[in-house]
């Protein structure tokens, strides 16, 4: 399952790295883009990847983007924001996060099945 773990282990990173998840007692420091720049080159050449994208959002804007590696290593083509990415079980926990976000704000009743929500 290379494929689960070669999207999943920079991901489970990224995360970890940005503090995600629920709101912690302590803040954390804000990550700084060079932290990020040097860890996930790092992290890919150990899991063998030859591509990432990575973003933070804020809101609902993109503050910082960047693109690792090649997206086509033959050709030594460099990934860019239309580069398709095969998303994996990741997609499992970015639902469940926004699910559970949505529930936090009073906008989902996770009691109810999901047949009886209506969305706009």
């Amino acid at each position: 399952m290379k494929t689960a773990r070669t999207i999943l282990m920079p991901s489970m990173l990224l995360l970890w790295m940005l503090g995600c998840g629920g709101k912690s007692p302590t803040p954390s420091p804000p990550i700084q883009v060079s932290t990020l720049d040097q860890a996930l080159p790092t992290e890919m050449s150990k899991d063998g990847l030859p591509s990432l994208a990575a973003c933070i959002i804020k809101g609902d804007k993109i503050v910082w983007q960047n693109f690792y590696g090649f997206s086509n290593v033959a050709d030594k083509k460099a990934p860019t924001a239309e580069t398709v990415y095969i998303l994996a079980s990741i997609s499992k926990t970015v639902t469940a996060t926004a699910i559970m976000q949505l529930w936090e704000k009073g906008q989902l009743d996770a009691g109810l099945h999901c047949r009886s929500h209506h969305w706009r």
